[in-house]
């Protein structure tokens, strides 16, 4: 094969993924984690939240892994997506804990949950999820989590 060719066919390959994969990635983005932000739009989190940086969650068989910040006050579960995830069309959600219920005993890392209005069971740090059965009390844990 004559190398122009090889060169069309290259470039015609990277061309499709580089609109198919971001077309997949975003219908993902909204199958998944769009009901949430939309049901729960973002609010600032109160100056005591607990927070930390790119933490992993799962909703249903989507899995964000290193892909979410996070800030746990007394009112809300806040989810604010990395720059990555918003370019995918990600957005931010600010769920109130009263519309978070346990979904069974939290383990070590990681807890699951249902959110009100979300058919799907999401899965996250067990630090955050976890204050879901205490009412949203937030945890006495600093910025390291100690």
């Amino acid at each position: 094969m004559p190398g122009h060719v090889v060169l069309i066919v290259v470039l015609v390959i990277v061309a499709v993924d580089l609109i198919l994969v971001p077309l997949i990635l975003r219908a993902f983005v909204a199958s998944s984690w769009g009901p949430i932000s939309a049901r729960y739009p973002a609010v600032e989190p109160l100056p005591d939240a607990v927070r930390r940086n790119f933490q992993s969650f799962k909703v249903g068989m989507a899995n964000f892994g290193f892909s979410v910040h996070v800030a746990a006050d007394s009112a809300h579960l806040h989810l604010m997506p990395t720059l990555l995830m918003r370019w995918s069309g990600m957005k931010p959600a600010s769920v109130p804990w009263r519309a978070v219920r346990a979904e069974g005993r939290p383990g070590r890392m990681y807890a699951k949950v249902r959110i009100d209005g979300q058919s799907q069971v999401v899965t996250g740090p067990a630090w955050a999820l976890s204050l879901a059965g205490e009412g949203g009390a937030p945890a006495t844990h600093g910025e390291d989590g100690t």
